[in-house]
């Protein structure tokens, strides 16, 4: 959805986006991916979160009503690639077991918590606790068949390395660090922590056995790369007064609580090579694999307008609700 859409404040009668009628026969069909069916029900739970959002900015009814077709459009562009996902996985005998699903569940939920951004994060996508576990076993799903059909040739991975490094030679604004994260308000295990790094320990060993931060924790406390503006104020002053290879002599203390910081000079191909290949696999190979299965693919829609592709017949004035 472009940002713009709902970007509207005026007050005037209460939206209704025709939920009732929706719910009126929830089974009926609006859309089939393959073998799979999207009904009523399902478009209304995802046209409910919109509603909301324009009863808030009290956008008049009858706008609303004049906005539904382009946000059954946007509902059905969110809905219809992880039908296909599934329909691919189903046909391909790729299964995500209740142990993978939990396990990643689990690892989204308590990186979303380090952050503090849990539930700002589902109120922000109109989703429940039940729809991040879906979106949990679609990870596995897409994990799984990455592995089985796409494969990145060195070819692929050394061209985006020279790339990558050439936009980072030089510039001031973008720095690449390490850090070890507590969030026990006292900091004596940090301060123990630190000393040990300051003796000489393997800064990222530390991370993986001490960090609060699971994701980068997993990778020796490594975040990779980031220009200024995008961390909290207090850690990133600490990163960029450091030189490349420098650790930082005290915690830091930011909201997330205490952390030792080390900055990084630019990463070798060989110690790039995995987030290079992930990056690949998942942004470009990834998708462009599952686009031609969903070419493949049988996809109807009961009202031709459902469709996310659909146009306005010639010679009919497109909206202006944008």
């Amino acid at each position: 959805m472009a940002p713009g859409v709902l970007a509207v404040t005026r007050v005037g009668p209460p939206v209704d986006l025709g939920l009732v009628e929706l719910l009126a026969d929830p089974d009926a069909t609006v859309a089939t991916v393959g073998d799979r069916t999207i009904t009523n029900r399902m478009m209304h739970d995802r046209l409910q979160y919109y509603e909301d959002r324009m009863e808030e900015r009290h956008v008049p009814a009858a706008q609303a009503a004049e906005m539904l077709p382009l946000l059954r459009r946007e509902v059905l562009k969110e809905m219809i690639p992880r039908m296909v996902v599934e329909e691919v996985a189903e046909a391909d005998d790729v299964v995500a077991t209740t142990p993978e699903v939990e396990e990643t569940l689990a690892r989204l939920e308590q990186n979303l918590r380090a952050q503090n951004a849990y539930e700002e994060f589902l109120a922000s996508r109109g989703w429940t606790p039940e729809d991040l576990r879906a979106a949990a076993r679609q990870e596995v799903l897409v994990r799984q068949l990455i592995a089985k059909h796409v494969r990145i040739s060195d070819a692929s991975v050394a061209e985006v390395y020279e790339l990558f490094k050439a936009q980072q030679t030089g510039r001031a604004d973008m720095a690449r660090a390490r850090h070890i994260l507590f969030m026990d308000p006292d900091p004596a295990t940090a301060e123990a922590v630190l000393a040990r790094v300051a003796a000489g320990e393997d800064f990222a060993a530390l991370a993986r056995q001490f960090s609060a931060d699971t994701g980068s924790a997993a990778k020796g406390g490594d975040l990779g790369y980031f220009t200024k503006g995008q961390m909290v104020p207090e850690f990133e002053a600490a990163v960029f007064a450091l030189k490349d290879g420098e650790t930082a002599r005290e915690l830091v203390k930011s909201q997330y609580g205490y952390h030792i910081i080390r900055r990084e000079g630019v990463a070798g191909l060989d110690e790039m090579r995995p987030e290079i290949e992930e990056y690949l696999a998942q942004r470009v190979e990834f998708p462009r694999w599952m686009q031609e299965q969903q070419d493949k693919m049988t996809i109807t829609f009961v009202h031709p307008e459902d469709d996310p592709s659909w146009q306005p017949p010639a010679g009919v004035p497109p909206s202006d609700i944008e």
